[in-house]
């Protein structure tokens, strides 16, 4: 079974696409032929601008993260390639930054919240990573 099966198997997803084997734009294709219409992006770089060229008009992008450029030295969030631009502003997407500081009064509540859904199982890990200072 690949990584992409699996994540598919363990989560119920409809589809995953592994990118390093995988030509992403047409991979996306195949798994959502209707088009895309909201993008969680929390990633940046080819990756978004391949699902971007797979948005349907009016799509909506919400920008959490750019992983992607992260030990780089481009700013937050990075620039958009031209041809990339051009599809947003032709598509009319809109593409929205939202930071977690934003929200901090809400923190608490978010971590109980989230505490609960993963004592109910709604909430599935793959991996914990801790780190020790």
């Amino acid at each position: 079974m690949t990584d992409a099966q699996e994540v598919v198997s363990e989560f119920g997803f409809d589809g995953a696409i592994n990118y390093r084997a995988e030509a992403i734009s047409d991979a996306l294709s195949s798994l959502a032929p209707d088009g895309v219409d909201i993008y969680f992006d929390n990633v940046g770089g080819f990756i978004s601008d391949a699902v971007i060229q797979n948005m349907n008009n009016g799509g909506r992008i919400v920008l959490c993260g750019q992983i992607a450029v992260y030990n780089t030295d481009l700013p937050y969030p990075p620039p958009i390639p031209e041809q990339t631009a051009e599809i947003i502003r032709l598509k009319n997407i809109q593409r929205e930054r939202f930071l977690v500081l934003s929200y901090k009064d809400e923190m608490d509540a978010a971590v109980a919240q989230l505490s609960h859904w993963l004592q109910e199982n709604k909430l599935k890990v793959s991996k914990v990573i801790s780190a020790l200072n």
